[in-house]
Parts: structure tokens; sequence; C-alpha cells
């Protein structure tokens, strides 16, 4: 079960009421181009535990609409910025970038609201979230 705090995991629900969990990848930078590496999600379900590598998470939010979201990292010196970038699901339109939260409803179908953590190293790091109940 989460608890507020920070976090590597996600537990969510769509509504096919599949329990599942999703972490994202370690992102890494480099110095020369200076760049910092997008990571994917690692999703998997509960009860099967069918695994997946996504680009895009698909996530339901408190008003129960579809959204899909992507991580970003941005080389900021030493480290690395992490933010989302939304959209519906499946249209793709309202996209909000640069965002640095995602509201969603864990397996209950509480909302919860989690806030991306920068990496600060040493790298490759696996990025992670700050839980709070909404």
């Amino acid at each position: 079960m989460m608890k507020e705090g920070i976090a590597q995991t996600l537990e969510y629900i769509l509504p096919d009421n599949i329990k599942r969990a999703g972490t994202l990848h370690k992102t890494d930078i480099q110095d020369f181009p200076p760049k910092a590496f997008d990571p994917n999600w690692d999703v998997w379900e509960i009860a099967s535990n069918n695994h997946v590598e996504l680009e895009w998470l698909i996530y339901q939010t408190k008003d129960s609409s579809l959204w899909e979201a992507k991580v970003h990292a941005e080389k900021q010196g030493g480290q690395a910025r992490l933010y989302f970038e939304h959209k519906n699901y499946p249209a793709g339109g309202g996209v909000q970038d640069d965002v640095p939260i995602i509201v969603f409803l864990d397996w209950d179908r509480h909302p919860w609201q989690a806030t991306i953590l920068g990496c600060m190293g040493p790298f490759p790091e696996q990025p992670k979230f700050r839980l709070k109940r909404l």
C-alpha cells in the first residue's frame, strides 16, 4: 500500500479495475553535448505480474477522466530536472507540458498527487516521487 512521503512506485487503477504499479527507469546525464535522458515507465499488473515498458503512462484522474503522462529530463549543471507532459487519452488534446505533478487514483480509487523530484546523482539514478493523498 502506498504511503505519503518519498517513493519510487505509483500504485494506480484504470476503469478496467486491474491494479497496476509503475516506476520510472533510471535517468542519466552526459556533459557533451549537454543532455539528460527521458526515463520510460516500467508498469506491471499486480495479479498477473504482466509487465510492459511504456513511454506514456495511461492514468485516471480524480474526475475519472483518462490522461497519459510522459516524463522528460533536462540537464541543469550536474543534475537532472524532471517534469511531466500530460495529454488527454486517447484523443491527445489538452496538452500540459512542464508540469511537476500527476494526480491519479490508487487501487481503492482515492486521489493521490505525486510530485516528481529532480535527480542529483550519482548517475544513473532512479527517479522518485513525493506522494500525498488528496
